[in-house]
């Protein structure tokens, strides 16, 4: 009776060891799961900030330039009333230097939106890239519960089941040596 509890005892602990190793795999698998899942949240969140970036960028350049006519505008009137020819010499020359002056500034507003979005493009990729590689290291992680798992089993299994199967297989022997 003894040795029968013990055996019991010894199944009931592997048993537990394996399932201990299963939840523990699966744990491994929802966590990797749940982080490229995350991570795929962040991406668009950072891709969205990209697209907004972007149409501030336009925005921006579009404002700068009307800013820049109203000021041509104002500039061609007060010289205008002043009694200043605005078609020529160096009326002509002040508005165009406005008028380049202000479209560098357009340009240099669009630019900087369009560089601040690469940066948030850039972050969707990388967040991407971290989602995956943290889900195939959780994988891994799962793998290697259960391959521990089944080694402790393994390491225990000789102990009991080869004992019994070691004498089983002796008895067999042993009765097809005396009926033979």
């Amino acid at each position: 009776a003894t040795t029968a509890a013990t055996s019991w005892m010894t199944y009931a602990a592997m048993a537990a060891t394996l399932a201990g190793a299963g939840m523990s795999a699966y744990s491994s698998y929802q966590q990797g799961k749940s982080a490229q899942a995350q991570a795929e949240y962040n991406a668009k969140q950072a891709e969205a900030q990209a697209a907004d970036a972007q149409m501030r960028g336009g925005a921006a350049a579009n404002q700068k330039r009307q800013e820049v006519r109203r000021a041509i505008a104002a500039q061609q009137t007060q010289l205008a009333a002043n009694g200043v020819e605005t078609s020529s010499g160096s009326a002509l020359n002040l508005s165009s230097d406005t008028a380049h002056e202000g479209e560098l500034d357009a340009q240099t507003a669009y630019a900087n939106a369009m560089r601040e979005a690469y940066g948030y493009q850039s972050q969707a990729t990388a967040y991407r890239f971290s989602g995956k590689t943290e889900k195939s290291n959780a994988y891994g992680q799962a793998a290697g519960s259960l391959l521990s798992g089944a080694g402790s089993v393994m390491s225990k299994w000789p102990a009991t089941a080869g004992s019994s199967l070691t004498k089983t297989t002796n008895k067999f022997k042993i009765d097809a040596v005396s009926h033979g």
